[in-house]
C-alpha cells in the first residue's frame, strides 16, 4: 500500500515538478520526453522493488501466444484507428501521433502493468490485475480535478480506463510480455491526439454516452478475463474442450 500511495504521488505530482516546459522544444516533443522520463523512473523502481517483473520486459513470446496477442491488439486497436481520422491525416501528423501516444503507453503501462501490478502480484494474478486496473481507472479522476473535464465525462472515462487496464493486464499475463499492452495502449490513444483541440475540449466537457461506454467496458473485461484464464491450465483445458466440441480444433 505504501508503494501504491508513493507511486501515485510521484506520478501525479512529483514528476510534473521537473521543468520540461522550459525546454525549447515543440509541445509534442516535451510530452514525449516527459512520458519517457516518467517511464524511466518506474523501471528504476521496479528494478529495486520487484525485479522479477523485469522478465516481462525481455521475454520472447511463444509463437501461438504471439498470434493471439497480435489479433487482440489488431482488433481492439483497429477500432480506435477507425474512429481517429487517421486515414485522411498527413503522414507527418500520423508519425507524430504514433510517437506521442506510444510514449503514453510506455509510461502508463510500465507504471500500472509493471510497478503497480508487481506490487500486488504476491496476492495472485487475478487480484493484481483487478487492483492495478481499478487504480488505473481512479487515476483518471485527476482529469476532472486538474484537466478541465466534466464530472460525468470523467466518470465514464474512469470506467473505460479500468476495463481497458484489465484487458491490458490480460494481454501481458497471456503473452508474458508487457509490449503488446504498450502497443495496444498507444494505438487506442491516437483518436485523442488526432482530434482538433476545440473538438477535444467539447467532448471532455460534455457528458458520457453511457450505453456504448458500458458495452465497450464489458468487451474489455471479457477479453481480459479470457486471456488471464487461458494462463490457468484448468480453465485453459475447458476452453480447449469447448472449442473441440464446436469443431474449432481437433
Amino acid at each position: 500500500m505504501i508503494v501504491l500511495i508513493g507511486a501515485t504521488i510521484t506520478s501525479d505530482w512529483l514528476i510534473g515538478l521537473l521543468p520540461f516546459d522550459a525546454l525549447p522544444l515543440p509541445g509534442y516533443l516535451i510530452g514525449i520526453l516527459y512520458h519517457l522520463t516518467s517511464a524511466g523512473v518506474w523501471v528504476l523502481l521496479i528494478r529495486e522493488l520487484y525485479p522479477t517483473v523485469l522478465k516481462r520486459f525481455s521475454k520472447n513470446i511463444e509463437l501461438n501466444r504471439f498470434k493471439v496477442a497480435t489479433f487482440v491488439v489488431g482488433y481492439f486497436g483497429f477500432i480506435s484507428l477507425f474512429h481517429s481520422g487517421i486515414f485522411s491525416a498527413p503522414i507527418s501528423d500520423l508519425l507524430i501521433g504514433l510517437a506521442f501516444t506510444l510514449s503514453i503507453g510506455i509510461d502508463e503501462d510500465i507504471f500500472s502493468r509493471g510497478l503497480i501490478f508487481g506490487a500486488f502480484e504476491h496476492l495472485g494474478i487475478p487480484a493484481a490485475a483487478f487492483i492495478s486496473s481499478l487504480h488505473f481507472g481512479l487515476l483518471h479522476f485527476g482529469n476532472f480535478m486538474w484537466g478541465g473535464q466534466s464530472l460525468d465525462y470523467t466518470f465514464g472515462q474512469m470506467v473505460n480506463a479500468m476495463a481497458f487496464g484489465y484487458l491490458c493486464c490480460g494481454l501481458m499475463v497471456y503473452s508474458g510480455s508487457i509490449y503488446p499492452a504498450i502497443v495496444l495502449h498507444g494505438l487506442s490513444d491516437i483518436p485523442m491526439f488526432m482530434q482538433k483541440q476545440s473538438d477535444f475540449m467539447s467532448q471532455v466537457t460534455g457528458t458520457t454516452d453511457w450505453i456504448p461506454t458500458l458495452i465497450q467496458a464489458v468487451f474489455y473485461f471479457a477479453a481480459g478475463w479470457i486471456l488471464i484464464s487461458l494462463n490457468r491450465p484448468s480453465i485453459k483445458n475447458r476452453f480447449i474442450g469447448l472449442a473441440s466440441k464446436l469443431g474449432l480444433v481437433e
